[in-house]
């Protein structure tokens, strides 16, 4: 999901655009200019992604993995009165421009996640007097199947009338039950209309077993629910199909996969299942979920796209591996073409791996000009997606013989079959020779270049990925390939697409990455005083959508003219430092719109918006907060910190600290979302009598949460200043985590004048880098709650993994001068700094994002054998507990079984599995439930060490 990536900075969104979309066959300075910005970088040479198809949300107000996108029809009554307006809605329209403009062919698709409320039969039904919460995947939108395809056409009419976007693909419901009436009413009405008579429906879009076997069964019984398909889509498909879906008439899509941690693992994951999902379940599409991670850090499936580009504050963006993967395929081929069948130019490599041939489809002499043919050999190892899981195989380097049959229908390419390469051997793609014609083929190549388990080509990574090897001849109607373990490669004839495939050109620097910024003030609803040209800690408004703010349920849209009526202040006590100097009659603000609770796909609780840091802990957060006039007693508001980022996806209450003010002047402590919703664990409570729900305007919230106190105000003056403890049914207080602003229910309230400040530190007077001395060598190394702050980010957000090392940035050195330190260990397994050139130090480190570990060479003096690994973990005080991680000492220990060399589950061993690398922040995070903490580097009085575990270091 790219909401992050749709405000400026300009240079850099369009130099990610066109890495996403650029095609290789668009001549230099072809490109379109970008809509609405005069603003551009010049333009580009190459490609990265070229992708042939973009799949967009159609929103339905409610959370869809990272977030909620709105819908175009909020309400029956928006339905009737659709405008412009109701298109400019989010950032897809934006997004699908954007695309085309690089790339006029580009396929648009688009898919429900969750439905508007009025869509669902009989909304005013209530029980026992409460409204009617539909429960995700109601299939009560079912039931007026004409009112649903009416709903979903006028998306797709709406997109060609607004934005002269041509939809090519609509689906049913994203991993929800399908139904055959709705498929035929949808296909009726889009057959009515000559410019939506060639959308195609893609069913199931859901994951084999009752979704997706379901549908391949009722099609082969119903010949107009198969004729109303033009593919069946499933999720994950782990390249595999029955029988039966091949047999079923209707194309096979892998409708969404990947969604896997885009290091160089997660690469080779997309290699091997763009590839397999033809060669072993015959699907013709591979759609990679999502395109690119404009989300924050701390969400779910963080850095699971094609790239990343998550500060727009900054303008920083990472090139990813998959990025590559995907290149291979797109770069050299077009929409359309046609796979080669199994056995006559696809198939499976002789010691592991497989390749598939694609070709255009023929011209009118018969004659297929253009092919490409890719090829892939990743390991089990280092090709593990984090869904399905992988089973075992072997592979192994190996020449490979292919041979070319040309016919007059076609092209017919048939691999047949490889050698183990001696490992003497100097064999590469064949070159021209006597009795060679002259070259005529090009080769590109991308390594993962593992350490361990080594890959057959070591070294590399990202920035290596998709050179250019020497061409090749046709010898005898062959070439020779030495194909590499953990590579994938793609031949194809050097006049294709004019030979413009490559790297695209982009600036050799790009701005660093930053934390977001602290104190923070959001223009789109602030005072008149805020200066966005020069304050990087301001946001900014976006269509009807303001910057950085990430609505988790319902829909947040900026307001010019919302109502600012006084509201009379009887709040008594203290007044908070700096109250008088709160703005006063801005009339901007943004507005919670959505009226019902939607039906949902992740079981949403009440509307809500993110903005922030994952590792923030002691801030103040305040907004000026109006409620609707139509909203009656117990209706509220709530601005909260240290809120959990996973929003609600399936079905998380997200803890937090809230405060939240009540129409009838009723105001509430929670530690819950879930609380905020049904009071089940209040920690405070009171109100203020004066304040009736016609006079809830312009009430000022601030929560100040230090450590373990949370103090609130209501215009200025204190509410409650209160010490948290565990309440009942708790794991625990809430230590670090968003900030978020959001109501009770599905209500009208508005939001103005946002600002979040770090909170002063007690004992300095003024904020703090964490109050520790740089870390020297000989510090130990233990789990600390992942702040950033600035109270609590020295030692734990500073870490880079590279060269097989974890360094610690300089940045927290007293000068520029001093030497990094290293993650390292002593011969009591205790980790701890030590300089990276001591032989202490770890090396050859590998960070297994999926199943959780980190590896590393066992450093010498250990009596370990020579070449033996032994995995970073919790010290075992026999009390382990993740939940409670403070302060827990770090331990060099035997790493998880394994059988057979498998890749090991994530949940084998709890207190080696749950690392993770955020190379956005710099940490290295074991996700121990949802209190996550980093590895700190502090002062040795600041650790509790616990004694190292009486174990062996393995021997092999």
């Amino acid at each position: 999901p790219p909401r992050f990536f749709s405000p400026p900075p300009p240079q850099q969104r369009d130099e990610v655009l066109d890495v996403l979309f650029n095609v290789p066959s668009a001549p230099a300075g072809a490109r379109p200019e970008s809509a609405g910005d005069s603003t551009l970088s010049r333009p580009r040479r190459g490609a990265g992604a070229a992708l042939h198809m973009l799949k967009v949300e159609i929103g339905g107000d409610a959370q869809s993995t990272d977030g909620s996108e709105p819908s175009h029809a909020h309400t029956a009554t928006e339905m009737g009165q659709l405008t412009h307006a109701n298109f400019g809605r989010g950032y897809e329209w934006w997004l699908m421009r954007e695309a085309k403009r690089r790339n006029p062919a580009i396929k648009l698709y688009g898919l429900p996640w969750a439905f508007p409320g009025w869509l669902a039969s009989n909304t005013s039904d209530a029980t026992e007097g409460n409204d009617v919460a539909y429960p995700s995947g109601d299939q009560r939108v079912y039931a007026n199947p004409e009112r649903l395809a009416a709903y979903v056409y006028s998306w797709v009419v709406g997109a060609y009338k607004y934005h002269n976007l041509t939809i090519d693909y609509v689906g049913g419901w994203n991993e929800r039950m399908w139904n055959a009436q709705y498929y035929k009413v949808l296909r009726k009405a889009l057959d009515g209309n000559e410019l939506t008579r060639h959308v195609e429906i893609i069913g199931s879009d859901g994951s084999w077993g009752a979704t997706a076997n379901k549908l391949v069964g009722a099609v082969g019984a119903d010949a107009e629910l198969r004729g109303s398909l033009g593919a069946i889509g499933v999720h994950y498909p782990g390249a595999t199909s029955p029988t039966a879906a091949r047999a079923a008439g209707v194309p096979l899509w892998a409708s969404e996969d990947d969604s896997t941690f885009a290091d160089l693992e997660g690469g080779g994951c997309l290699a091997r299942a763009i590839n397999r999902n033809f060669v072993d379940a015959g699907m013709t599409c591979t759609i990679v979920w999502n395109l690119i991670g404009s989300y924050y850090s701390g969400f779910p499936f963080f850095s699971s796209g094609l790239m990343d580009a998550a500060q727009p504050w900054t303008g920083s963006y990472n090139l990813r591996s998959p990025i590559w993967m995907a290149a291979h395929t797109t770069q050299f081929t077009r929409p359309g073409w046609i796979y080669l069948p199994v056995g006559q130019g696809s198939g499976k490599l002789t010691h592991g791996g497989s390749y598939v041939t694609m070709r255009e489809p023929e011209s009118g002499d018969g004659v297929a000009a253009n092919w490409a043919m890719v090829i892939e050999k990743m390991s089990a190892y280092h090709s593990s997606c984090v869904r399905p899981s992988l089973g075992w195989y072997d592979t192994a380097p190996e020449v490979a013989t292919f041979k070319f049959v040309f016919d007059a229908d076609s092209l017919n390419m048939r691999g047949v079959g490889g050698a183990p390469r001696r490992e003497d051997s100097d064999e590469h793609a064949t070159d021209a020779s006597d009795g060679c014609a002259e070259p005529t083929l090009g080769v590109w190549r991308s390594c993962l270049g593992f350490d361990y388990p080594a890959s057959s080509k070591r070294g590399g990574g990202e920035r290596d990925m998709f050179e250019r090897l020497p061409d090749v001849a046709v010898c005898e109607g062959e070439i020779l390939l030495e194909i590499e373990t953990d590579c994938v490669y793609t031949v194809a004839p050097l006049d294709s697409f004019e030979g413009a495939q490559g790297r695209i050109d982009l600036p050799e620097t790009r701005p660093e990455a930053k934390p977001f910024p602290l104190p923070y003030t959001s223009v789109a609803f602030a005072s008149d005083d805020a200066d966005p040209e020069n304050d990087e800690g301001v946001g900014r408004i976006f269509g009807d959508q303001t910057q950085y703010f990430a609505d988790q349920a319902g829909t947040f849209e900026v307001r010019h003219d919302w109502h600012s009526a006084p509201a009379e202040d009887s709040a008594g006590g203290d007044p908070i430092p700096g109250a008088s100097n709160f703005p006063k009659g801005n009339r901007t603000a943004l507005v919670q719109v959505v009226p019902e609770r939607p039906v949902t796909w992740s079981g949403d609780l009440v509307p809500f918006s993110l903005v922030g840091d994952a590792m923030w802990q002691d801030v103040s957060v305040s907004a000026t907060v109006s409620l609707g006039g139509e909203v009656t007693r117990g209706g509220g508001a709530f601005v909260a910190a240290r809120v959990d980022g996973r929003g609600t996806f399936n079905g998380v209450r997200p803890v937090g600290i809230y405060f939240v003010l009540e129409a009838g002047g009723d105001w509430r402590l929670e530690p819950s979302l879930q609380s905020v919703h049904d009071r089940s664990a209040t920690v405070a409570s009171g109100v203020v009598p004066s304040l009736s729900p016609q006079h809830a305007h312009d009430v000022r919230l601030t929560l100040v949460v230090s450590g373990d106190t949370a103090s609130a105000y209501l215009s200025g003056r204190t509410s409650v200043r209160k010490v948290l403890t565990a309440q009942s049914g708790m794991n625990a207080i809430a230590t670090h985590g968003f900030c978020a602003i959001g109501t009770t229910d599905y209500l009208r309230a508005g939001f103005k004048d946002f600002a979040v400040r770090g909170v002063l530190d007690p004992s300095a007077g003024a904020l703090s880098a964490g109050g520790a001395a740089p870390p020297a060598a000989g510090t130990p190394l233990s789990a600390q709650p992942c702040g950033n702050d600035l109270l609590h980010a020295a030692g734990v957000l500073a870490w880079t993994l590279s060269g097989g090392r974890l360094t610690l940035r300089s940045t927290l050195a007293p000068d520029s001068s001093t030497p990094p330190l290293c993650a390292g260990v002593g011969s009591d397994r205790l980790m701890r700094l030590v300089p990276c050139d001591s032989p202490q130090a770890l090396d050859d480190v590998v960070l297994r994002a999926y199943e959780g570990t980190i590896s590393a060479s066992v450093p010498s003096g250990m009596g370990a054998a020579a070449g033996s690994r032994a995995c970073i973990a919790l010290a075992d005080n026999g009390e382990f507990d993740k939940r409670m991680l403070n302060d827990a000492q770090l331990v060099f220990a035997p790493c998880p079984s394994s059988a057979a060399g498998e890749p090991q589950p994530r949940e084998a061993n709890a207190k080696h599995n749950g690392w993770v690398y955020d190379y956005e922040a710099g940490s290295v995070r074991f996700n121990g439930g949802w209190q996550a903490h980093c590895m700190g580097a502090y002062a040795p009085m600041q650790c509790a060490c616990h004694p190292p575990l009486n174990r062996t270091l393995p021997a092999s």
